[in-house]
C-alpha cells in the first residue's frame, strides 16, 4: 500500500513538473497597440434622388456620432474588456493605458464609448453614487491641423498629390473604371447625379446609404443587395486608391509621404518602449477613421480592398518568450472587422503571422519616413494653426447674451509631491483627480446648466 502511495506521488509530482515548464514557455502577452475606427455616425455626402434630402434625420447634423455607433463602441469596449482581461487591471490605473483620439467628435465620442464599457466603475471608483455606471476617463487629442499619426491622407504633401494623381491616370486605374462603367451609368440614372459619375463619386453615394442603413432607416427600392455590395467593392477600391493599394510599388512610396509610415513607426517606438520598460504602459488605443486604417493597412500590405466598416479594430499584441538562455518578443497582428466573427490573423510586410519583433522593424524600414518633410518635399513649413480669437457687440440699450468662453480648473486632485505622512504614495498618482473632485466639475456641470 505504502508503494502504491510513493508510485502514485511521484506520478503527480511528474505532472505538476511538466505543467510547470510548460507554463513557463508559454508566451505571455505583455502589450497590446489598439486602432480602432469610429461608430455609425451620419452621413457625410448625399445624391440628388435621396429621400432623406432636407430631412431632420440628423439631429447634431453631418459627420455625428449616432447612438447606434454609441453602442457599437461599447460592444468594441467590452470585447477588449473580454479580451485583454488579464492583461489590464480591473480598475482603471492610468499607468496602464493611453488613449489618443483624432480631434474630431465621432472619434472623441467613440473613444469615451469604449472605455465607458473597458472600464466600468465598481468598488472605490464609483464616484457619483451607488448607480454610477461611467467614469471619466482621459482621451489626448491634437489639432487636425498637426495631426500627422491619425489623419491621412496628410493634406500639405505635395509628393503626395503627385502620386495619387499617377495612379488616377495610370492604365491599371483606367481599367479599373472601365469595369464599373457600366454600374456607374446605371448609378448615374438612380441617383439623378449631375456630373460625371465615377469611382469617386460612387463612393459618396456608398457613404449616404452605409449610414442611413445602419440607421435602420428605408432605402429606395433600386438599392438591392447587390447594388449594396458592388458600391462597397467601389468605395474599398477608391480607399486602395487612396493609398496606393491599387498599384503594385505605390503602396511603399505613398506610405512614407502622405500615408502611414509615420504611424507604423509610432506603433514600433510604442512595442519598443513597453519591451525596454520605459514606461508601463500595457495598452495605447488610438481612436480615428477609416481612412487611417486603410492607410495602416496598406501600408502593411495587408490591405483587402473593402473599406473598415464602423467600429472595425486592428490589434498589435506583443508576446514575451522566455527560456533559459534569452527572452524574445513577437508580434501578432488582428484585424477586427465583424462584430460576430473572431478577429482574423493578419500577416504584415511579408513577416510570418507571429512576427519577431526585430524582424519586423527590419521589414518596417522601407515604409517609415526619414524626414517627413523631404518625402513630402515641402517647401515651406506646415503654417501653425492660427489662435482663436472672439469678440461680441451689442446694441444700445439692448443686452441679449450670444456667447461665452467658460475656462475652469479642474476639481480636487491628489497631492503632486508626497506629504510626510504619506511617504508611500506611488509617484504615479500625483495629481490625479479624486472622486470629490469628479463630483465638483459634475455639480459644476449642474451649474452651468441652469445659467
Amino acid at each position: 500500500m505504502a508503494a502504491t502511495i510513493k508510485v502514485v506521488y511521484l506520478f503527480a509530482s511528474v505532472i505538476v513538473f511538466i505543467k510547470s515548464c510548460a507554463a513557463e514557455n508559454e508566451p505571455e502577452l505583455v502589450f497590446a497597440n489598439l486602432i480602432w475606427r469610429h461608430g455609425s455616425r451620419s452621413a457625410l455626402y448625399s445624391y440628388p434622388s435621396d429621400p432623406y434630402n432636407n430631412k431632420p434625420i440628423w439631429p447634431q447634423g453631418p459627420g455625428q456620432l449616432t447612438q447606434v455607433g454609441m453602442r457599437q463602441e461599447y460592444e468594441l469596449g467590452r470585447f477588449f474588456r473580454q479580451r485583454y482581461g488579464k492583461l489590464l487591471s480591473e480598475e482603471y490605473k492610468r499607468s496602464e493605458i493611453y488613449i489618443r483620439s483624432t480631434d474630431v467628435d465621432r472619434t472623441l465620442m467613440s473613444a469615451e464609448c469604449n472605455i465607458a464599457a473597458l472600464y466600468p466603475p465598481s468598488g472605490r471608483q464609483k464616484w457619483n453614487g451607488t448607480n454610477t455606471t461611467w467614469q471619466p476617463i482621459p482621451v489626448h487629442t491634437i489639432p487636425v491641423e498637426t495631426d500627422y499619426l491619425l489623419r491621412f491622407p496628410l493634406h500639405d504633401c505635395p509628393k503626395y498629390s503627385e502620386l495619387s494623381s499617377q495612379i488616377v491616370h495610370s492604365p491599371i486605374y483606367q481599367k479599373i473604371e472601365e469595369k464599373y462603367a457600366p454600374f456607374l451609368k446605371e448609378l448615374a440614372n438612380f441617383t439623378q447625379w449631375d456630373g460625371t459619375m465615377n469611382i469617386k463619386a460612387a463612393w459618396d453615394v456608398e457613404d449616404a446609404l452605409v449610414c442611413e442603413k445602419a440607421a435602420n432607416l428605408a432605402l429606395p427600392s433600386w438599392v438591392t443587395d447587390d447594388r449594396l455590395k458592388k458600391l462597397n467593392e467601389i468605395a474599398g477600391i477608391d480607399m486602395g486608391v487612396l493609398f496606393g493599394g491599387t498599384n503594385p510599388g505605390y503602396q511603399v512610396k505613398i506610405a512614407k509621404a502622405g500615408g502611414a509610415g509615420l504611424l507604423v513607426k509610432a506603433i514600433l517606438d510604442n512595442i519598443q518602449r513597453a519591451i525596454d520598460f520605459e514606461n508601463t504602459y500595457k495598452v495605447v488605443a488610438y481612436s480615428a477613421h477609416d481612412t487611417t486604417l486603410s492607410a495602416l493597412l496598406n501600408a502593411l500590405h495587408a490591405y483587402n480592398m473593402r473599406p473598415p466598416p464602423f467600429a472595425s479594430a486592428i490589434l498589435f499584441e506583443v508576446y514575451k518568450q522566455a527560456s533559459a538562455d534569452k527572452t524574445s518578443y513577437f508580434v501578432k497582428t488582428f484585424y477586427r472587422n465583424s462584430t460576430v466573427n473572431p478577429a482574423l490573423p493578419l500577416s504584415v510586410l511579408g513577416c510570418s503571422f507571429a512576427c519577431p519583433f526585430e524582424e519586423l522593424k527590419q521589414r518596417a524600414v522601407s515604409v517609415i519616413p526619414v524626414d517627413i518633410d523631404k518625402e513630402c518635399e515641402r517647401t515651406e513649413v506646415p503654417p501653425s494653426t492660427p489662435a482663436c480669437t472672439a469678440s461680441s457687440t451689442s446694441a444700445e440699450n439692448e443686452l441679449q447674451l450670444i456667447f461665452t468662453n467658460v475656462i475652469c480648473r479642474h476639481g480636487l486632485r491628489s497631492p503632486l509631491k508626497p506629504i510626510f505622512s504619506d511617504q508611500n504614495m506611488d509617484p504615479k498618482d500625483a495629481g490625479q483627480l479624486t472622486k470629490v473632485g469628479m463630483q465638483q466639475q459634475y455639480e459644476l456641470g449642474c451649474f452651468f446648466r441652469q445659467k
